[in-house]
């Protein structure tokens, strides 16, 4: 009874803080729901010109020999192809002199969605020039849906807030002075993502894109399992790998051997599998760092794995691109042989800086075991 009366009267007693505090914090969240919506809006600017230059230059490259055949059944091919994209509204495939040649995507004429362009040049001939255009929405989230996304969060933070309040005041109340609590601090031990982007699938006759994906998975696996990490397929890109923090110490450089050895394996598969006359497959790989997640789906719905997307397209053919991050927490980097990168494109990258490493191989002695350990993989083919 004389506890609740205390409570009682300590909370009485803070009603006047509780109501400047409760308003001070109505205020805050509103003031961080609107920098966090207007700053989203200009990366999804970003992002959606960046997707969409790169888009139109993709599909003028992969344009070229259909358009030399006259070949308008492969042209159709490939707009509905790309067209499968939520990202792209539209796409126009237009001859030298105007003509109309390819069209896919769902859009009204007349339309004032972002258009993109792109000549199809052969040699320093211009040969025609496609055209799409880019549902920005995709690249959006709207404030109604940040606030609902964040109402949970506010409502705990604010009663949080009130507890803590009524706590102060009820102990101030009590007149007793308990030992300070010492928080402890604990380290945030970060997963590493490293994406395989089968960058020309989407020019690969079916058969070969099938056979592409079968194999770089098996191998992805296999990998994944030597260096207790998790892999899974990723739509409309390749495969993606997560690595865990262990126990060992050189973890991340650990992480950049484990990508340099699947970059090994998978680049067998043009040597083992795809003649002359087949079309050579393309891989280029992305790592960069990301949050503890529960589930590997979870973890490869944030920015820092769509960032390692963009890093694993950076990336030349057969190499690794590493963000600054992972660079960062790796000692003795002389072991590592490649060149830092500062690209344009690299400015869509949200969760690191547009700096980043292009990895071309480690130190002899590592890249020895990197080649044994290949052998082997390769020697498991599919």
């Amino acid at each position: 009874m004389v506890l609740r009366i205390q409570l009682t009267d300590a909370i009485s007693k803070s009603k006047r803080l509780l109501g400047g505090v409760a308003a001070t914090y109505l205020f805050a969240v509103c003031l961080v729901l609107s920098i966090w919506h207007y700053t989203a809006l200009g990366q999804g600017q970003s992002r959606l010109v960046a997707f969409g230059n790169t888009s139109a230059h993709r599909l003028s490259e992969l344009a070229v020999k259909p358009l030399l055949r006259n070949d308008n059944l492969a042209l159709s091919a490939l707009t509905n192809d790309m067209a499968m994209f939520d990202e792209i509204a539209g796409i126009s495939i237009y001859s030298v002199d105007g003509q109309l040649l390819a069209v896919a995507g769902n859009f009204a004429p007349y339309t004032t969605l972002p258009t993109y362009s792109q000549e199809i040049t052969v040699q320093d001939t211009i040969a025609g020039y496609v055209q799409i255009l880019i549902n920005p929405d995709a690249f959006q989230t709207s404030l109604s849906d940040k606030v609902l996304q964040s109402l949970w969060l506010c409502a705990t933070g604010l009663l949080t807030v009130i507890g803590v309040v009524i706590g102060l005041a009820f102990r101030a109340n009590l007149l007793a002075s308990g030992p300070s609590i010492k928080e402890g601090s604990s380290s945030h031990a970060s997963a590493f993502i490293l994406v395989v982007n089968v960058f020309n699938q989407i020019s690969l006759p079916a058969e070969a894109r099938t056979r592409a994906m079968s194999i770089a998975t098996a191998r992805s696996n296999r990998v994944a399992n030597l260096y207790a990490a998790r892999a899974t397929l990723l739509t409309g890109t390749g495969v993606a790998l997560a690595f865990d923090q262990t126990d060992a110490q050189d973890r991340s450089f650990e992480v950049v051997c484990a990508a340099l050895l699947l970059s090994k394996a998978l680049d067998a598969m043009n040597h083992d599998h795809y003649a002359e006359e087949r079309p050579k497959i393309r891989f280029r790989f992305g790592l960069h760092v990301g949050p503890v997640c529960t589930t590997l789906d979870e973890l490869l719905s944030t920015d820092n794995a769509r960032d390692a997307v963009l890093l694993s397209a950076l990336a030349s053919d057969g190499h690794l691109a590493v963000s600054e991050d992972v660079m960062a927490s790796i000692t003795r980097t002389e072991r590592i042989i490649g060149r830092i990168k500062d690209n344009p494109a690299a400015i869509s990258l949200i969760s690191t800086s547009r700096r980043y490493h292009l990895v071309e191989g480690v130190a002899p002695a590592y890249q020895t075991l990197i080649e044994r350990q290949a052998e082997l993989i390769i020697a498991q083919a599919v």
